[in-house]
């Protein structure tokens, strides 16, 4: 995907180590989110799944179109399997909501405004 370097992040995750990219954000940016990731719950990842919330609920999805952890074609798919009422494509890594984190809060806004009626 694009010319930029690779920032990667390794921290916790799961009892194993988890391993992202962050190439849109300044090194000191991605320094501490690699050094303050903390694990989730253990019971998060034994704990059952039930009905996804985007089946009953109106849905607006960020594609991060330099994200080299998930395709982007890959989140395109889901973001069709939820009919979304809105799709945002985003220049950014992995790590969008922080590098481009006025974009996502406005998509969040939104989203909030649409609920409130």
């Amino acid at each position: 995907m694009g010319g930029r370097p690779a920032t990667v992040l390794a921290g916790p995750s799961y009892g194993g180590a988890v391993i992202t990219e962050a190439g849109d954000l300044p090194n000191g940016a991605a320094l501490v989110m690699a050094v303050t990731r903390k694990a989730p719950l253990g019971s998060a990842s034994g704990d059952a799944a039930t009905a996804p919330a985007w089946r009953d609920k109106p849905v607006r999805y960020q594609v991060s179109t330099e994200d080299r952890m998930i395709h982007p074609d890959n989140e395109r798919r889901t973001a069709r399997r939820m009919s979304p009422r809105k799709v945002v494509g985003l220049d950014a890594s992995h790590a969008s909501p922080a590098s481009r984190a006025k974009e996502v809060v406005d998509l969040v806004e939104e989203a909030v405004r649409a609920a409130a009626g």
